[in-house]
């Protein structure tokens, strides 16, 4: 199944939970709300692994980054607006920065989120920060803002790696702990699993789907005992060769025109000054497969956004299946192939 064009864009997320949780407080008793939020996720693999619910296509963000896609989920902001374009690029201060390790200001916009929405309506918003939780960063901070955050519950960044019954275990144990806490109202739960770092190495294999199985049977059981169980995803991925070459390549390149790379998975870009642009322009163009496109920043990024700010002004796109990886990575993500753009909004049926 194609995406359609007509699907809505993750951005809308947040506005559909909050009347979501409205209508909750309208309909009869409020129920606690659980969401599951599973990285790397597309929606045709959805759609067959989560047979209990109802799921919709949205479309995500570019880059289809994590950094990017699940800010813009949770805000309501695109791209432009909350200027997270991916993970690599310049920071408010001046020279490039690693948002995953970054810790100083990002200057994202505080609008709320999904949890300061929750708050607002008489929820008490929890974040199991999961699969986040090694990640000490600015970013994190401000994507669980307004939430209390839950530690203590690791998933695919455990220090040993689960079983996909025991991980969906984990998960139960992990959101059954929030809803057993004492609350004068009702809850709010997001619950963050990174399948991502899984599937980068070794795709949509069959613990990837059984574990995706299972996580069906862990939404049921947690709508059995009264809670709406939501679940959505932020971007798919896409089998990437690494070409050792294109990495020599873009080496060099920084060294003979004095600029940095940066970005993130299947998108990345050049930090060039403008005299020595049109020379990198030319010598990409020649050098890069039919496959990369190269193309200004200016034409994939808002005019006068944030995000346009912080990239570099020479934007590489793998439409192809050869690029660069990192850490043997066989499955990447970041540029606009279907399955990386196509994810999926999940409800459990009560």
């Amino acid at each position: 199944m194609s995406l359609p064009d007509s699907a809505p864009s993750i951005t809308t997320f947040r506005g559909r939970l909050r009347e979501l949780l409205a209508r909750e407080g309208l309909e009869g008793p409020r129920r606690d709300v659980v969401i599951l939020a599973v990285d790397g996720i597309p929606f045709e693999l959805a759609l067959t692994s989560w047979r209990g619910a109802r799921i919709t296509p949205m479309r995500s963000v570019f880059p289809t980054t994590s950094s990017t896609a699940w800010l813009s989920s949770l805000t309501g902001l695109d791209v432009g607006s909350h200027g997270i374009p991916g993970v690599v690029f310049q920071g408010p201060g001046g020279g490039t920065l690693n948002v995953f390790q970054h810790q100083g200001p990002l200057h994202i916009p505080e609008t709320g989120n999904i949890f300061s929405d929750a708050n607002a309506l008489g929820y008490r918003a929890l974040a199991v920060m999961g699969d986040w939780e090694p990640f000490d960063c600015t970013w994190r901070d401000a994507l669980l803002r307004h939430a209390h955050p839950v530690r203590g519950h690791r998933f695919y960044t455990a220090p040993s790696r689960a079983a996909p019954t025991e991980l969906g275990q984990a998960v139960l144990r992990a959101v059954s702990d929030c809803l057993d806490t004492p609350s004068d109202g009702p809850r709010l739960v997001w619950c963050f699993i990174d399948a991502d770092q899984h599937i980068h190495h070794a795709g949509y294999d069959e613990p990837l789907v059984r574990f995706l199985e299972c996580l069906d049977d862990v939404a049921r059981q947690l709508t059995a005992r009264g809670a709406l169980v939501l679940a959505h995803s932020d971007h798919g991925l896409t089998l990437t060769h690494h070409r050792p070459e294109l990495e020599r390549l873009m080496e060099q390149l920084q060294a003979e025109h004095d600029c940095v790379l940066g970005g993130a998975g299947r998108t990345r870009w050049f930090h060039v000054h403008p005299a020595r642009e049109d020379r990198l322009v030319g010598a990409l163009e020649r050098a890069l497969p039919s496959t990369v496109r190269v193309v200004p920043a200016d034409t994939v990024f808002d005019a006068g956004s944030l995000a346009l700010e912080r990239v570099g002004r020479v934007v590489l796109i793998a439409d192809g299946d050869e690029f660069m990886t990192f850490l043997g990575h066989r499955f990447e993500h970041g540029s606009t192939t279907q399955v990386e753009l196509s994810v999926p909004l999940a409800r459990w049926l009560e």
